[in-house]
Formats: C-alpha cells, sequence, structure tokens
C-alpha cells in the first residue's frame, strides 16, 4: 500500500530559463550556449568543407548527448546561423558582429 504520509510539498525546482528558436521550438538556455560555444571552440581547427552537425561537435561531445540533445543540438546551432553568429560559405567562417548568445 501507498504510505502518502511522507509526501512533501517541496515546491518543483525553478525551470530553466528558455530561449525561443527560429524553427518554433525552445531550448534551455545553457544548452543553446553550449553548443555555441562548442563550435566556436571547434571551428578554428577545421578546414574548409562540407560537415555535419555531428561532425562539428566533435566525437567526444557527440557521444554524450542522447538522441533528443543531438537534434536540439542541431536547431541550436541552425538557430545560430540563421541570426548570423557565423557567415557560412563552404565552411569559410568568419564570426559575425552579432552576438550568437541570445
Amino acid at each position: 500500500m501507498f504510505d502518502s504520509s511522507n509526501d512533501s510539498q517541496a515546491p518543483n525546482p525553478p525551470r530553466a530559463e528558455r530561449i525561443q528558436l527560429t524553427d518554433g521550438f525552445s531550448a534551455p538556455r545553457e544548452f543553446y550556449e553550449q553548443s555555441v560555444t562548442c563550435i566556436d571552440l571547434r571551428r578554428p581547427g577545421l578546414p574548409p568543407g562540407i560537415y555535419t552537425v555531428k561532425k562539428l561537435a566533435g566525437k567526444e561531445y557527440w557521444a554524450e548527448l542522447s538522441d533528443g540533445d543531438r537534434k536540439l543540438f542541431g536547431r541550436c546551432i541552425a538557430h545560430a546561423v540563421g541570426r548570423g553568429c557565423w557567415i557560412l560559405n563552404s565552411w569559410r567562417v568568419s564570426t559575425s558582429t552579432r552576438s550568437c548568445i541570445a
């Protein structure tokens, strides 16, 4: 039998701040910022070419992500590109003057 006498009325933890992505989805701000930072850190070492989101993220980072987080990572990167955070032309990338962090 279920004993509800130990149930506490502790408040739910506050929900993480979210940002609205251009595709209609939202993402936790911290996840979005980590995604952008991941690309910023890897970008200087990548030669011009065509890359999948998996390749952009790097093996180690990608392996840590769940399937859902991998999809969200791609959405975050698409949002950042759409905002002009990076100028992509055959992956000749330069950083825009616009802020990548929402």
